[in-house]
């Protein structure tokens, strides 16, 4: 093994190294982030439920026949409530990550999603302010591994976080809106067991 061949390996190895620790605090950030939500939506249905159950005290007195239909929306309403509620805390609580924690998020998203081929990614207009000299340098040697080329667009995307992937006629739609869109039903599912 030659000199050049060496040196290459031991960056590779970091580079690995360095993407996995990536991964891992991601994924510890995204626990956390999970954690805290489930905490408020704990509290925050102890709020809701308590003024569900007046709610429902009121309506027993009024009504008899109709009080468990209106009932069971009531709380279905709240249920919601408090998921719709989750949901939009954890979307908060990733978009405003530490600077260096939030692109190593991006960097992390973009191994994941990104495909083979050439492409642009674009940010949205506070991102591109804020970008890390070397966010797209090293990216772009990550994704080279994947045969994938990208270019950082100039032109900001109306997202609130996250990016947009564009080959050609294709996109990949990386904001963490769409992300938390594409698995709603999964996480309310997930909310939902743990806080009823």
């Amino acid at each position: 093994m030659t000199g050049l061949e060496k040196i290459i390996r031991k960056i590779e190895e970091k580079t690995a190294k360095a993407c996995d620790l990536t991964i891992n605090k991601a994924q510890a950030d995204a626990d956390k982030i999970l954690a805290q939500a489930e905490e408020s939506a704990r509290e925050y249905e102890e709020d809701v439920l308590r003024t569900t159950e007046e709610k429902l005290a009121a309506i027993k007195i009024k009504e008899q026949s109709g009080s468990k239909q209106r009932a069971g929306q009531i709380i279905l309403a709240a249920r919601n409530s408090v998921l719709t509620a989750c949901l939009e805390e954890a979307l908060q609580a990733m978009l405003s990550l530490p600077q260096d924690d939030y692109f190593n998020s991006l960097h992390a998203l973009a191994l994941k999603y990104a495909d083979e081929g050439s492409c642009f990614m674009h940010l949205n207009a506070a991102d591109l302010k804020r970008l890390p000299d070397s966010f797209a340098g090293t990216l772009k040697a990550d994704l080279k591994k994947k045969n994938c080329l990208l270019d950082m667009s100039n032109t900001a995307v109306d997202i609130k976080g996250g990016f947009i992937l564009v080959y050609g006629d294709i996109e990949i739609n990386c904001s963490f809106e769409a992300l938390l869109a594409g698995r709603e039903a999964e996480l309310k599912d997930l909310i939902y067991k743990h806080i009823f």
